[in-house]
């Protein structure tokens, strides 16, 4: 069922607080919010390239400036979309239950040999099932 705009944010902070683990001052928080990504829907729609195009300020010599976020702070969203992939392919679909991700079955994800092996869920036929 889809979500109001208002739940859809909170998904979005949900996501970002409690999975990702960023505070609020973290400049991917800074980023995607200067890039227009409010809601959760903004977030899964994104592409690497979308990701990779992502800025924050920064004040160099005195002057703010947008720059490219590191590589690894973009990095999350794309293994949270291979994340929300492996989900859907091995039957446990979020189906909009955003606020139930874990932290820890996301981590288990993202640090599985097999997920790191194949750089990606879509190169994958499946993962082991003891993820």
């Amino acid at each position: 069922m889809p979500l109001t705009k208002s739940q859809s944010a909170q998904a979005l902070e949900y996501v970002l607080k409690n999975v990702f683990n960023l505070d609020d001052e973290d400049i991917l928080r800074e980023s995607l919010k200067h890039h227009g990504v409010t809601s959760i829907y903004d977030l899964i729609f994104m592409k690497k390239e979308d990701v990779d195009r992502l800025t924050y300020a920064e004040e160099i010599d005195g002057v703010k400036q947008r720059v490219p976020i590191p590589w690894g702070k973009g990095q999350i969203i794309n293994v949270f979309l291979d994340y929300l992939f492996y989900k859907e392919e091995t039957g446990d679909s979020i189906d909009g239950k955003w606020t139930e991700i874990e932290k820890d079955d996301f981590n288990q994800f993202r640090t599985n040999t097999s997920y790191l092996r194949a750089g990606s869920w879509p190169k994958t036929v499946y993962l082991s099932s003891n993820l």
